[in-house]
């Protein structure tokens, strides 16, 4: 959707080789913790890579499968979280684990 395409570019923007990382704030990263450790840490694991039942969030796992891709693809994939619930939380909340994970993977 178009709102959520704009929310993307707030949080990050393609990675270009010699390009900054992706763009977020601190901000954005702290209530992105709040945001994960609610609704997802539950799944995922409170250090992103201890989950019984979510992927590792972090790590080589993390890396080899968003490693190079558009931010926007590992976006619209956190809104079909939580499998029971998909999108029930705002975009803002999505955008900000997005950075949340982001800033825990450098």
């Amino acid at each position: 959707s178009q709102q959520s395409t704009q929310q993307v570019k707030t949080v990050a923007r393609v990675k270009q080789p010699g390009d900054l990382a992706p763009a977020f704030t601190m901000a954005q990263v702290a209530a992105g913790k709040v945001v994960y450790e609610g609704y997802c840490a539950v799944c995922h694991g409170s250090t992103l890579v201890n989950g019984t039942f979510g992927t590792p969030l972090a790590g080589a796992y993390f890396d080899r499968q968003w490693k190079g891709k558009h931010v926007g693809a590992f976006y619209e994939k956190s809104r079909t979280m939580p499998p029971a619930a998909p999108k029930s939380l705002t975009a803002q909340q999505y955008a900000d684990v997005v950075a949340y994970v982001l800033e825990r993977n450098g």
